[in-house]
């Protein structure tokens, strides 16, 4: 962030700091050039490269999104840390995956056993690549819950179905990723 290092050796689908639960750096307010280099490197930075802006007192989800190619800055979402009400947690979904389908994806949050969505409505729809969506209010469930990730307008998994576990009035945020090797990862972040 203009030019000062703040992660060292990020790896492909980590998230920094690697804190449990999650926490925030410090950087400066206001317009910072964003840049990766290859580690041990200060030299012939890697995509995504770009200039974003960050205001004072607000705290934000930054991923690094594209192919290496591409040099579009890294997205930036500014995170609401408000404790959900009583015995809610808080689920938002950013969707960083270039692979993603067309006309976006849909996510399921359901009850951990839940195997068929027929009876069920997504609770983000069309969720676009480079997009985030707002946080969803569910109701706590003591056994967690299972994430299904599908084509909008589909109920057939995209990805493995993944399962999840909060505290009552917690907030989890999961990031849609591509493969390096290809497509649409299995695991979010």
């Amino acid at each position: 962030f203009n030019a000062t290092k703040i992660f060292s050796n990020v790896t492909y689908g980590a998230a920094q700091p690697a804190t449990a639960p999650a926490s925030y750096l410090t950087v400066p307010s206001g317009s910072l050039l964003v840049q990766g280099f290859a580690t041990g490197t200060t030299t012939n930075p890697v995509a995504p490269i770009g200039t974003i802006a960050l205001k004072n007192g607000v705290q934000y989800t930054v991923v690094a999104v594209g192919l290496e190619f591409n040099e579009s800055p890294p997205l930036v979402v500014a995170d609401d840390n408000s404790a959900p009400v009583g015995t809610k947690v808080e689920v938002r979904v950013i969707n960083a995956s270039n692979t993603s389908p067309t006309n976006g994806v849909d996510v399921y949050v359901v009850p951990p056993a839940t195997q068929d969505l027929t009876n069920f409505t997504p609770q983000i729809e069309a969720l676009n690549n480079n997009q985030a969506s707002g946080y969803q209010i569910i109701s706590f469930l003591t056994g967690g819950y299972t994430v299904f990730v599908t084509a909008n307008g589909s109920k057939l998994p995209i990805i493995n179905p993944q399962p999840i576990t909060a505290n009552a009035a917690s907030i989890t945020t999961l990031v849609i990723l591509d493969d390096p090797n290809g497509g649409m990862s299995n695991t979010p972040l």
